[in-house]
């Protein structure tokens, strides 16, 4: 089973020109027939490398027209959701859609959502009373400073400009019609 299954992928991963059932199978006749319009690959390469070995159905998704309504010709994956443009996935991970399990809120299909952060608090221990037993909350008063009340301290900034995971840049590619050339 193993040797089967390695013959398997090396025959299908191979971008040179099979034989099966005396048609030739290229890694762009294998793409029509395996993916469908909608489908999204990531990869390594850029754009004009990646169309060269997978074909022109596939685009980088930037955010661009794929409809005729922009001047772009008519492609199928237009015809079959009605979107105009292509999601923007630039910067961006893709998450999947569905009811959240865990209170978050879910991205619809084809929808960008921005950046959030969870609601919450941190606590900042800086007020004690003027007695060292705490209990006289009329005379509240900051370390050091002699006067009473509520005083606001910020802490000073640290990080980056972006909160994110550890990450790989890659190209995300959308098959937009079902020919390819």
């Amino acid at each position: 089973m193993k040797i089967f299954m390695l013959i398997f992928l090396s025959f299908f991963t191979s971008a040179k020109a099979s034989v099966i059932s005396g048609e030739a199978i290229t890694a762009k006749k294998f793409n029509e027939s395996t993916f469908g319009v909608g489908d999204i690959k990531h990869s390594l390469l850029t754009e004009s490398q990646f169309q060269s070995q997978f074909g022109d159905c596939w685009v980088k998704m930037v955010g661009q027209c794929v409809s005729s309504s922009c001047g772009s010709v008519q492609s199928d994956y237009a015809q079959i959701t009605g979107e105009t443009n292509l999601p923007n996935a630039e910067g961006r991970f893709l998450r999947n859609t569905g009811t959240s399990t865990t209170g978050g809120n879910p991205v619809q299909l084809r929808a960008l959502q921005e950046d959030e952060f969870k609601s919450h608090n941190h606590g900042v221990d800086i007020l004690k009373a003027d007695d060292d037993n705490a209990t006289n909350y009329d005379n509240m008063v900051v370390d050091g400073d002699n006067t009473f009340g509520i005083h606001t301290f910020f802490s000073s900034y640290s990080g980056g400009t972006e909160t994110r995971p550890k990450n790989v840049g890659v190209n995300y590619f959308l098959k937009i019609n079902n020919a390819c050339n």
